[in-house]
C-alpha cells in the first residue's frame, strides 16, 4: 500500500510540474507577443507632432476667443508692471501652458519618439519664443517643473 501511495504522489507530482511548464510557457509566450504587439503601436514622430500641434492649437484657441485674454497677454508683454495681481495670475498660467508644451516635447524626444529634426524644429521655438516674452513668466513658473527640463530653460535664458 505504502508503494501505491508513492505512486499516487509521483503521478501528482509529475502532474504539478507539467502544468507548471505549460503556464510558463505560455506566460512567455504571451509575454513576448505582447512586446512585438507594443512594438506595432509605437507612436510616430510624426504623430507626436500632430499631438503637440493639436495642443498648441487648443492653447491658440482659448487665446482667440477671450479677448481679454489677449489684453492680459499683450499687457504682460509690454508692460508687466500694469498688471493687477489676478491678471498677473492669469498671464502665469498661461505660460504655464507653454512650459507644459515644451516640457512634453522634451519628454517625448526623451523616450526616442521624436526625430531630431522634429525635435530641433519644436525646441527652437520654444527657445525663441521664451526669450521674447518677460522673463516672470518663468521665473514664477520654475516651481512647477524639475530636473533637466529646469536646467534646458534655465540655459536657455542664461544665453540671452
Amino acid at each position: 500500500m505504502s508503494k501505491q501511495i508513492t505512486l499516487e504522489k509521483k503521478a501528482v507530482a509529475t502532474v504539478v510540474v507539467t502544468v507548471t511548464t505549460v503556464v510558463t510557457i505560455t506566460t512567455i509566450a504571451v509575454l513576448i507577443g505582447l512586446a512585438y504587439r507594443f512594438q506595432e503601436i509605437k507612436i510616430s514622430s510624426a504623430e507626436v507632432g500632430d499631438i503637440l500641434y493639436e495642443r498648441l492649437d487648443e492653447y491658440n484657441r482659448a487665446i482667440l476667443e477671450d479677448p481679454a485674454i489677449a489684453t492680459i497677454i499683450t499687457t504682460a508683454e509690454r508692460s508687466p508692471g500694469e498688471l493687477s495681481e489676478e491678471n498677473r495670475d492669469i498671464y502665469l498660467a498661461y505660460q504655464r501652458a507653454f512650459f507644459d508644451g515644451w516640457e512634453a516635447a522634451m519628454i517625448y524626444n526623451d523616450q526616442g519618439l521624436f526625430d531630431a529634426d522634429r525635435w530641433n524644429v519644436w525646441d527652437t521655438w520654444h527657445i525663441d519664443e521664451v526669450r521674447r516674452r518677460p522673463k516672470f513668466g518663468w521665473t514664477e513658473n520654475r516651481k512647477f517643473y524639475a530636473g533637466d527640463f529646469v536646467h534646458h530653460v534655465d540655459n536657455s535664458l542664461d544665453k540671452l
